[in-house]
């Protein structure tokens, strides 16, 4: 049997978030396959699948990392049979079927229970467009356990689902009156299949969604996904694209799937646009053609996913020349927060400025354009004039907390380094001696290395603490807390930016939760530690410019 509405997203979304943790990367990708990719169109827009399945062991490590939040999941489920034991009290069949679910769920939340209900924790999965309509597909344990279970469901919740037969294969429908989309459900060579497309062209999406078509391009698309975890260091164990010039075909064309899908419905969204339109898309997305994204390491201990907006060279470079030398932030576990930035702003204003009056000089026609039309007036307006200063000459900054007291958040308590990266770093120290009594007496000169700065100076409370400040030809910083100075004198020498972070930030999930815990015992009375208790040991986030286009780097640890 099959799933409604909320019963549909309850599953996936537990097979999802199983199924697709981590483990070692494979160096054969290129080898290896996915039996769902043979359902996806040669020129569907955005495919996102793995190529290998995910190793039990892992699966095991993940379920144990997460217990503490599944007994959490599985207390509530418990509360809401005690609360409301008569499911077929309720009028709406929705709501009888997603309790039922819950309940199906009630003791299940593991590895054998999940199984048992026909869910596999290490299956393929797919997800893919017929034109611009999405198709998920993910393996099941047992076929016949989870048609089991979805009988029982109904069973609880006193609602048939009749299947529709085709002779061939058989599939459910879920549809709102006066809705014009449906969402179908098929059980198919051990997996389970969602499509969501109008309802009134369902005669042309539902022989290739059952599998009775003629789209068998697996080995096509393994190729391309594999090529791609080579070129950007994938595993295979997730990654995929959105190809932006395949949806503005999608969207352009008078016969493409999504528009002829849409006639029916009485909409054309090709007629919304202009002539014109087609040759303006076309330049923006051949300056940005797709977004690929990969899970690049997945581990019991670590999972780590890129994002990259792939942009022509030209433009590329463009942004690339745009970024500093500043270091990005460290990726030590073992401080509470660590930040760069690394953008030359009077280059990013010149850039901003630049792009901003050259489309004033050609502005688009397409009236779907027209907000990057007024996005470049308003661009314009607010930086054709002198910057200020310091943020003229500002190249970027660094910063490291490497502890702090949440309970007791005072300079004294904590300890920690901050570099502005200024062009003339002499009018940043010259600024702050105007506003600082006695500052203009402390030899703060480029290359002399870190001074004391008496607190009083500052009028602030440090106990046994200790303030510095240093100062080099393109930079001036400050350490809290720290041994004579010389963490400051490091940290302030420290160069080079190999890889075009502009943003990096690290961050200690310990000392995040230290703080929301704060927060939380004022602004609510839920119980939220055993979820606490499954929090990550540790995030990193980075974003580059490279001559590539637009990276996004996103990390995690898990604590053991």
């Amino acid at each position: 049997m099959n799933l409604p509405g909320k019963l549909v997203t309850l599953a996936s979304c537990a097979m999802l978030l199983i199924s697709c943790k981590g483990e070692e990367p494979s160096s054969d990708t290129h080898l290896v396959s996915n039996p769902m990719l043979k359902f996806a169109p040669a020129n569907t827009p955005y495919l996102l699948a793995n190529l290998e399945e995910t190793p039990a062991e892992v699966v095991d490590a993940y379920l144990a990392i997460m217990q503490p939040g599944l007994d959490l999941l599985q207390s509530m489920a418990q509360e809401r049979q005690q609360e409301d034991p008569d499911i077929t009290g309720h009028t709406d069949a929705a709501t009888r079927l997603f309790s039922a679910a819950l309940a199906e769920l009630d003791g299940k939340l593991n590895r054998a229970g999940m199984e048992s209900l026909g869910l596999s924790l290490q299956s393929h999965k797919a997800f893919y467009g017929m034109g611009m309509f999405p198709v998920f597909r993910v393996g099941l344990h047992d076929t016949a356990a989870f048609e089991a279970t979805m009988s029982r469901i109904e069973e609880r919740a006193g609602v048939t689902l009749p299947q529709i037969d085709t002779g061939a294969a058989q599939y459910w429908k879920f549809s709102a009156e006066d809705q014009p989309l449906a969402v179908y459900m098929h059980i198919a060579e051990e997996h389970l299949a969602i499509g969501v497309w109008p309802v009134d062209s369902e005669n042309s999406f539902l022989p290739d969604f059952l599998g009775q078509g003629s789209t068998q391009l697996e080995a096509a698309h393994t190729q391309s996904l594999a090529q791609l975890n080579r070129d950007k260091e994938f595993t295979a164990f997730g990654s995929g694209y959105v190809d932006f010039r395949l949806m503005k075909q999608e969207m352009l064309d008078a016969e493409s799937v999504t528009n002829r899908s849409l006639v029916p419905l009485g909409v054309q969204p090709h007629a919304q646009f202009e002539p014109i339109c087609a040759v303006e898309f076309d330049e923006i997305t051949d300056r940005v053609p797709r977004m690929v994204t990969g899970l690049t390491e997945l581990s019991g201990e670590r999972v780590e996913a890129l994002y990259q907006f792939e942009m022509n060279e030209s433009l590329g470079r463009a942004l690339a020349l745009l970024v500093t030398d500043t270091p990005p932030a460290s990726k030590d576990e073992n401080h509470v927060l660590a930040m760069a930035f690394a953008l030359q702003i009077g280059k990013v204003r010149d850039y901003l400025l630049e792009k901003a009056s050259d489309r004033i000089a050609n502005r688009y026609q397409c009236s779907a354009l027209q907000t990057l039309n007024e996005l470049a007036d308003q661009t314009f307006s607010s930086l054709n004039r002198p910057l200020p200063p310091f943020a003229g000459n500002l190249n970027g900054f660094r910063m490291m907390l490497t502890e702090m007291d949440f309970e007791n958040p005072e300079p004294q308590t904590s300890r920690g380094l901050m570099v502005v990266e200024v062009e003339k770093p002499q009018m940043l120290v010259g600024t702050a001696q105007m506003f600082i009594p006695g500052l203009d007496g402390i030899n703060l000169v480029p290359g002399a290395g870190p001074v004391e700065i008496p607190p009083e100076m500052l009028g602030i409370e440090m106990g046994e603490s200790s303030l510095f400040a240093a100062m080099t030809n393109d930079s001036v910083g400050v350490g809290v807390g720290i041994d004579e100075g010389q963490e400051l004198d490091q940290f302030i020498n420290a160069s080079g930016n190999e890889t075009g972070a502009f943003l990096s930030v690290g961050y200690d999930m310990e000392a995040q939760k230290a703080l929301e815990k704060r927060l939380s015992e004022m602004a609510s009375d839920l119980d939220t530690s055993s979820m606490q208790s499954v929090a990550l040991r540790h995030t990193y986030m980075s974003m580059h410019f490279t001559p590539a286009g637009l990276t996004i780097r996103s990390a995690f640890s898990l604590r053991p």
